[in-house]
């Protein structure tokens, strides 16, 4: 009896410890989502990373104000948050091809790296997020217009 006891007790330990892990991480997840989304839509320049095929890195400012618009919005339709970023699972980022978004009133900036393989998903910070696929293919015909063309591998 008291071993089945014992069992009882460390099972409901278990289960505590495991909800408070995926707990911890949907809280983790929320807040650098609403932190990610505030300064995108707080920005007022959009710059593009691009490297070229020959490794040099060059920045554009995306002039246009539709498409940095449509960008900001674009990149804040991120949705849940890609659980293999932390294993060799992920899809591929690349800071080399990124968008930084400026907010030149408190010289503050957030990089949203999409995923070089065109998955849907970009890199926030250290958080990866997923994107529609809609969000993707329109973000990438936005881009393009400016020289950055995925997938890039």
């Amino acid at each position: 009896m008291k071993i089945l006891k014992f069992l009882g007790v460390t099972l409901a330990v278990m289960i505590v410890l495991i909800a408070s892990v995926f707990i911890s991480s949907d809280v983790k997840y929320k807040k650098a989502k609403n932190n990610a989304v505030s300064a995108i839509s707080n920005s007022d320049k959009v710059i593009l990373i691009i490297t070229d095929d020959d490794n040099a890195v060059k920045t554009v400012e995306v002039s246009d104000k539709a498409d940095a618009d449509k960008l900001k919005q674009l990149c804040s339709k991120i949705t849940g948050y890609d659980f293999f970023n932390d294993s060799d699972l992920s899809c591929g980022y690349y800071g080399g091809y990124a968008v930084k978004f400026v907010n030149t009133a408190d010289n503050s900036e957030i990089i949203v790296c999409p995923a070089v393989d065109g998955c849907e998903s970009m890199q926030i910070g250290e958080m990866a997020f997923y994107v529609s696929r809609t969000t993707r293919k329109e973000f990438d015909e936005t881009v393009k217009k400016y020289g950055m063309k995925f997938p890039w591998i």
